[in-house]
């Protein structure tokens, strides 16, 4: 598609899913979607993370789920969710150069801050990687990962809960 329109890109609009039982902590989701393949110049350190959700997942920690379309959001600040609930969907607000969710553990239920928390993905399937021209590389070893997080640049799928 066209790389100028965020809406031809792959993830764009993909449903965005509570990866843990949990309270929402916060919102945000009045930020415009950036164009992509442009670096904003003009956002403060408070709309970094863009149109976000940030879940209490108990134990003191956080999970900020990134890069929301704006006015997607599902829930508000307070509502119970479970694991697998819709959230918001995929967009490209934020410190942002194409539609990609960012997602992270934290101890502070604020975007950006706090000390990171080391997570594991229960399952995926691992595909292959993108490689430094941004090219799809397919394996090796491709398949079923348990308990594992991925490298950055890998390509994953999530396969459908059983």
């Amino acid at each position: 598609g066209d790389i100028s329109r965020n809406e031809d890109y792959l993830a764009y609009g993909s449903d965005v899913l509570a990866v843990a039982d949990g309270t929402v902590a916060s919102v945000e989701s009045a930020l415009r979607d950036e164009p992509p393949q442009q670096a904003p110049t003009d956002i403060g350190l408070a709309q970094l993370g863009g149109n976000s959700v940030i879940l209490d997942i108990g134990g003191g920690n956080y999970v900020f789920l990134a890069h929301l379309i704006p006015g997607s959001a599902t829930v508000m600040a307070g509502d119970k969710v479970v694991r697998g609930q819709v959230l918001g969907r995929l967009g490209n607000s934020g410190n942002t150069t194409e539609p990609h969710l960012h997602l992270h553990v934290s101890r502070a239920p604020l975007p950006l801050s706090g000390d990171n928390v080391p997570y594991v993905i229960d399952r995926f399937a691992f595909v292959g990687s993108v490689d430094a021209d941004s090219h799809f590389v397919a394996g090796p070893n491709a398949g079923a990962r348990t308990l594992e997080l991925p490298l950055e640049g890998a390509v994953i799928d999530f396969p459908a809960a059983p």
